[in-house]
């Protein structure tokens, strides 16, 4: 069985590996989670928390006693032990908490759970959280894919996220005769599970794809100036390396030592548009999006660059007020986002994070726009 579990891990580790491809925008840092079975469905090879596709570490669980945490309800602390207890041989490292539904989905050997721009695109949206438009629209993806997709509501990650997936499950084979090939996520991002991983990887981007094709055809239908957020502002700083570094500078001055500048020409746009301001402070669409930048960013309105700089030094002293601590993000008028971190590696996630959440938003707009998190939802996602 030792034999069998490190060639598990190594084709896991393979598929992981290429899922995590940058250029297919699946996942970024630690998002997702992969894993497979025993043929005697009595062990589990899942990626360990905190890891990534492309470096990934794996742990060995007992299904059984993953499945203990969907019996009854337990404390935070239970639940931590827990954990623990159902690796083999415990090193340190802990599953990824995902761990009860990748457990619950019996069905499948190989499961991939991805993040995708493109499905967060759909799965974040009004049309998603309308039914009759959702009906429509996962029956055309279907068509599309040639698949099978089932719905699960939107759930907070871990054991209630479980017990709505396999709900899903259940509800899609009582109804169809038959189990989905893939499980949509409201607010959260895509499963496909199978019997061989090259297959659940090539339905991985199969759903992609439909999703792709999909937004494309509702898109001829949207002016441009809705699909950039409505269109742009009359605002140009002249030089904008030069007001960066200064703004850089000022932020070291009161206590963010490590702090970039992002201004891809996707957070460019929006940082210009007319509507920016609104999308990014209504509040926030996927759990990922407040564990990397809080539940609540800052924004600062453009001004002549002599003002720029008490603009943006108000905004944060109001935000420490409120929150009692620094924003990972701060958005600036015309400009761009500044990221706020810890570390090197932190402010790099921080800026890739939000430039994929701009990206995100930009893709619910043919779907109706993004449908966000309730107050309730983040304030349980921020602890």
């Amino acid at each position: 069985m030792n034999e069998d579990i490190q060639d598990l891990k190594n084709t896991l580790r393979k598929m992981t590996i290429r899922l995590g491809n940058p250029t297919l925008q699946y996942v970024i840092a630690s998002e997702g989670n992969t894993s497979t079975k025993t043929s005697d469905d009595k062990k589990m090879v899942i990626k360990a928390s905190g890891t990534t596709f492309l470096n990934p570490d794996f742990v060995v669980v007992e299904i059984k006693k993953a499945l203990q945490l969907l019996s009854k309800e337990y404390a935070s602390t239970e639940v931590s032990e827990k954990m623990r207890d159902m690796v083999i041989n415990y090193k340190g490292e802990k599953p990824s908490k995902e761990v009860t539904f990748h457990a619950a989905l019996k069905e499948y050997k190989w499961i991939v759970h991805t993040h995708a721009r493109e499905i967060e695109g759909f799965v974040c949206s009004k049309a998603a959280n309308d039914v009759r438009r959702r009906y429509q629209y996962i029956k055309k993806l279907e068509e599309i894919s040639d698949g099978s997709i089932a719905w699960a509501p939107y759930a907070n990650p871990g054991i209630s996220l479980a017990g709505e997936v396999r709900k899903a499950y259940d509800i899609y084979i009582e109804e169809k005769g038959y189990g989905p090939e893939a499980i949509f996520l409201q607010n959260h991002g895509l499963i496909v599970g199978g019997d061989e991983p090259n297959i659940v990887e090539e339905k991985t981007g199969k759903y992609v794809s439909a999703v792709a094709t999909l937004r494309s055809e509702l898109s001829q239908k949207v002016p441009i100036e809705t699909m950039k957020f409505g269109g742009l502002k009359d605002i140009d700083y002249s030089d904008k390396g030069v007001l960066s570094r200064a703004i850089i500078e000022n932020l070291k001055e009161i206590g963010c030592e490590n702090a970039r500048y992002c201004d891809s020409q996707l957070l460019n746009l929006f940082v210009c548009s007319k509507r920016g301001r609104e999308y990014i402070l209504t509040g926030n669409i996927t759990p990922e999006q407040i564990q990397c930048l809080g539940v609540r960013p800052t924004w600062a309105d453009y001004s002549k660059s002599d003002k720029l700089f008490n603009n943006v030094k108000a905004a944060l002293i109001d935000y420490r007020r409120k929150f009692d601590s620094l924003p990972k993000v701060i958005y600036i008028e015309g400009l761009g986002i500044f990221a706020i971190g810890s570390f090197d590696e932190e402010v790099g996630i921080i800026c890739d994070m939000a430039d994929k959440m701009v990206d995100v938003l930009m893709r619910t707009i043919p779907f109706g726009g993004p449908k966000y998190l309730t107050k309730e939802q983040e304030k349980y996602l921020a602890g």
